[in-house]
C-alpha cells in the first residue's frame, strides 16, 4: 500500500508561513520608525498667581506640576519696556524645610523685589506692571496677566 499524500498542502503551508513572517518585518520595520521620531515635550501645567506683596511680586504656585526654574524666564513689562529675568535675583518662600531651590512647589512663593524691577524698567513705582512666565524648553507661556495696577 502506498502512501499517497499531496504536495500541495506543505507548499501553501510555506507560502503562509512566508507571508506572515513578511507582514510581521513589515508591522516591526514601521513601529520601530515611528517610535524613532522625538516627540515634542509637553510645557508644565502649573496654576501660578501674580500679585504685589509686602513691596515684592509674588509669584505663588497653586498646583499642577513643578516649575522648574533654570528653564524659566520672567518678563515683567510697563507699556513698551521689558525686563526679562531668568531665574534671579528672586527667592523662594518655602512651606517645607526641604526641597531643591530650582523647584517651584505647590505652596511656594517666588518674590521679586518691586523697587529693583520697576528700577530696571526705568518706571516709577506706582506705574503698572504686567508679568509674563514663559517655559523655554517648550517655549510655551505659563502665566500672563497684570500684577501690580497703576494709580491713576
Amino acid at each position: 500500500m502506498k502512501n499517497e499524500r499531496g504536495k500541495q498542502a506543505v507548499s501553501e503551508i510555506v507560502g503562509t508561513v512566508l507571508l506572515l513572517g513578511i507582514a510581521i518585518a513589515l508591522f516591526s520595520s514601521v513601529q520601530i520608525l515611528v517610535f524613532s521620531f522625538p516627540f515634542n515635550e509637553r510645557a508644565p501645567s502649573a496654576n501660578l498667581i501674580g500679585a504685589e506683596n509686602n513691596g515684592n511680586i509674588a509669584i505663588e504656585h497653586h498646583g499642577g506640576e513643578s516649575l522648574r526654574l533654570s528653564n524659566t524666564q520672567i518678563i515683567f513689562r510697563n507699556n513698551d519696556k521689558t525686563f526679562v529675568l531668568k531665574g534671579s535675583p528672586a527667592y523662594i518662600v518655602s512651606n517645607t524645610t526641604a526641597g531643591n531651590i530650582d523647584d517651584l512647589d505647590i505652596g511656594e512663593v517666588l518674590a521679586y523685589n518691586l523697587t529693583y524691577i520697576t528700577t530696571q524698567l526705568g518706571v516709577p513705582a506706582e506705574s503698572e506692571i504686567d508679568l509674563t512666565v514663559v517655559d523655554l524648553k517648550t517655549n510655551t507661556v505659563i502665566m500672563m496677566g497684570t500684577v501690580k495696577e497703576g494709580s491713576t
